[in-house]
């Protein structure tokens, strides 16, 4: 199986912004006659400072959007 991902990394980005790039994306890969992206990764910048210097922040996080439902091979459950 291939996995074709795009990783996007944009401060302050919001989800309608995201979906504009994904979609501007596949339009090129298929004029270029290669297949869409099937995940897409988004690290997201937010919030104060940890300390300073620390290159980490309070909000940081990371969204993965899986496209295609065949790249989820399984999942699991956070214990309580």
């Amino acid at each position: 199986m291939v996995s074709h991902s795009l990783v996007l990394g944009y401060h302050g980005c919001d989800a309608r912004v995201a979906r504009k790039v994904v979609a501007q994306k596949d339009q090129l890969r298929q004029e270029e006659k290669k297949p869409a992206f099937d995940t897409v990764r988004g690290f997201f910048i937010e919030g104060k400072e940890l300390y300073s210097g620390a290159g980490f922040r309070e909000l940081d996080h990371i969204q993965i959007c899986v496209r295609s439902l065949e790249q989820i091979i399984g999942f699991f459950w956070p214990r309580q």
